[in-house]
């Protein structure tokens, strides 16, 4: 019989080392989660993510698979009164990413049995750009990430269970929750089948005999298949009529090409075997861009050490990596592009091999130290020193997420992932076209604008379609309906354009009318073109002045008029000069529009919008000037034309448009 005071003095020492771990975990996800917080996208954004703001706010149906789990998750939390829908949904992103940090800490300590390697593995992944980026906005990324890091610490707690008693209460309740864990993640995210074979073998290397017992092997059946019934929701909220439903999947047929995305699998395995080193050497750069050369070392360490210390968890972890980075291997995205995202959970998995790496590196030191008294901190005096890159990549992510929020759109609006890019792009632009009108854009566009119709409901019926590459196809799609462009398109032929803000419109009729809103200039170009005026925005693309709120990025439409038959393709170049005459910042067009509308076309009188946006980051506070250079090719070279004010005055070759105030 154990004597009372012994047993409480075995047990407590255990106690305290768990409370510890979860303690220090908790600290590790409040860090992370503030960390991602103040670097929250505050508004509406582009692609994947601008598609999950909105969907789960109106019971929609996402893109392949589907993401029933996802959606009615992100349903109830939509409802938080937390800022805009389009916050709420980027803030959820960024309590998973912290909790799978957390979780993260746990699994490196039940692992390594130090706190110091955990800290250093949740800090590894905490600091990742891609990791972090996508705990900054909407998304299914980090909640992928976190089913992940919450089947690894299930099944390592299972196989401590197991250890201590193989068919006991205990190890069979934790192969029930890991049951259940795996079936939410199949719910949430098809790149969960990546781990069915590792999970398999390590069940069987682990404790093959709780495969025996007939009630814990139904029971855990029933609880993996329990969450997959989430998937019922697409074709009911189909039948129902979803205001957003793309796939319409209330047939089986189209509910399968939903779900296994059998016509998006067709890139699988479709990348010709001789561009696999180039593929292969690309991995290899990113990996290393995540993880600096440092975390890559010890990761390499990591998975050595953790085949000596413990095979299954070893074998578990490598078959799942190596089956994420084969698929990103062998899924044609593109000629030399690689799927990173999906690499995410694999991420997850590698910052425990981090652990291990600083748990092995801590261990040669220890015996090196040769003193018992000093081996309890060994771990510590390794991850301590290594900690240090980490901090350093932290920052220059930082930088560069910041600076990612400031960044104006570019003619193909591609980026529009941070800060009120994606917001310009809608609000400068949606209501002021026509109520039948359709716009024409890529996906990563596409998304914005229906979050405006279907969260805001904004010009809900004007439509959106992406996927449209050429203009011949654009104009057989839109007929005689008003059309728009969210973006540069190649090859535009001899169509006329003007700009709407920053949507393109593609004119049938020239214009000879200017906004009736204009701030007035009366610029005179080389006596060949006026420049009437301008529009300027601020950052969420609201008409206003310099003076007007903090701006980051100075977004301005210009009008021109022609006053002749222009025989001269001209450029135009928006700079901006600070108070000593120096030019800061400048954009130039090859053609106004986008470079899409060569002044040549242009016919006398006809007037043409013209859209630019320059960032101001990084500008010493101050009063700035907003100039205009119009500019053509001549047989001595680039040649600038002459301006003239209203009154008729010479004022050189630069058009001093507005002042911009940078605070």
């Amino acid at each position: 019989m154990n004597h009372p005071d012994l047993t409480a003095k075995r047990i407590q020492p255990a106690a305290v080392r768990i409370m510890g771990r979860f303690w220090v975990a908790s600290l590790a996800g409040v860090c992370a989660l503030v960390l991602y917080v103040l670097t929250l996208a505050p508004d509406m954004v582009g692609g994947d993510a601008g598609e999950f703001q909105f969907v789960p706010y109106v019971l929609g149906i996402p893109h392949h698979t589907g993401y029933p789990l996802y959606t009615l998750l992100g349903k109830v939390w939509s409802l938080v009164p937390l800022g805009s829908v389009a916050f709420r949904m980027n803030l959820l992103s960024a309590i998973f990413a912290a909790v799978t940090v957390a979780i993260v800490c746990l699994v490196a300590a039940d692992l390594t049995g130090k706190l110091a390697p955990a800290l250093l593995a949740s800090a590894s992944l905490a600091v990742t750009q891609l990791f972090w980026l996508w705990g900054t906005v909407a998304g299914v990324r980090s909640s992928t990430a976190l089913v992940t890091a919450l089947l690894l610490y299930l099944a390592i707690r299972w196989q401590s269970k197991s250890a201590d008693d193989p068919n006991g209460r205990e190890a069979r309740r934790a192969f029930l929750w890991l049951a259940l864990a795996y079936g939410a993640s199949l719910a949430h995210h098809r790149s969960a089948i990546l781990l069915a074979l590792p999970l398999a073998l390590f069940v069987l290397a682990v404790n093959a005999r709780m495969l025996l017992s007939v009630r814990t092997v139904g029971m855990s059946v029933l609880l993996f298949v329990l969450p997959l019934l989430t998937y019922l929701y697409l074709p009911i909220r189909s039948i129902m009529g979803s205001p957003f439903d793309q796939f319409h999947p209330d047939t089986l047929p189209r509910f399968l090409d939903l779900v296994l995305a059998t016509r998006l699998s067709e890139s699988f395995f479709s990348v010709p075997q001789a561009e696999m080193p180039a593929r292969m050497s690309m991995f290899a750069g990113d990996l290393s861009g995540e993880f600096g050369l440092a975390g890559v070392a010890l990761g390499c360490l990591g998975v050595l050490w953790l085949l000596f210390r413990n095979p299954p968890a070893f074998g578990l972890t490598i078959l799942f990596v190596a089956s994420v980075i084969t698929q990103t291997l062998n899924w044609n995205v593109g000629e030399d592009r690689l799927n990173v995202v999906y690499l995410i959970p694999a991420y997850v998995t590698f910052s425990l091999w981090v652990a291990g790496g600083a748990r092995l590196l801590g261990g040669v030191l220890s015996r090196l130290l040769g003193l018992l008294s000093l081996r309890g901190l060994a771990c510590t005096a390794v991850a301590v020193p290594l900690l240090v890159p980490f901090v350093q990549m932290g920052v220059a992510n930082w930088d560069g997420i910041t600076a990612n929020a400031m960044r104006p759109l570019d003619k193909f609006r591609q980026n529009l992932n941070g800060g009120y890019a994606a917001r310009r792009l809608v609000a400068a632009s949606l209501p002021y076209v026509e109520d039948d009108a359709v716009i024409f854009g890529d996906w990563e566009q596409a998304t914005p604008f229906w979050y405006a119709q279907q969260v805001e409901g904004i010009k809900r019926g004007v439509e959106v379609v992406y996927g449209v590459d050429s203009m011949e196809e654009i104009e057989k799609r839109a007929g005689e309906r008003p059309t728009y462009l969210a973006r540069a398109y190649p090859d535009p032929g001899t169509r006329r354009f003007s700009s709407v803000g920053p949507l393109v419109k593609l004119v049938r009729a020239p214009s000879h009318d200017a906004p009736p809103n204009l701030d007035p200039l009366n610029y005179v170009f080389g006596s060949q073109m006026a420049l009437l005026g301008y529009l300027q925005y601020d950052d969420r693309g609201h008409f206003t002045g310099s003076e007007s709120g903090d701006l980051k990025v100075l977004a301005i439409a210009l009008y021109w008029k022609a006053l002749t038959q222009l025989q001269t393709d001209y450029s135009v170049s928006l700079r901006l000069v600070d108070s000593d005459g120096k030019d800061v910042a400048q954009l130039d067009n090859k053609h106004p529009v986008l470079s899409l509308y060569p002044t040549t076309r242009w016919i006398p009188g006809e007037v043409v919008g013209d859209y630019y946006e320059l960032s101001l980051q990084g500008l010493a506070p101050g009063v700035y000037r907003a100039e205009v250079i119009v500019y053509g090719t001549t047989a001595r070279g680039w040649s600038n034309l002459p301006v003239q004010d209203a009154s008729g005055r010479s004022v050189g070759e630069r058009a001093n448009i507005v002042s911009v105030t940078v605070r």
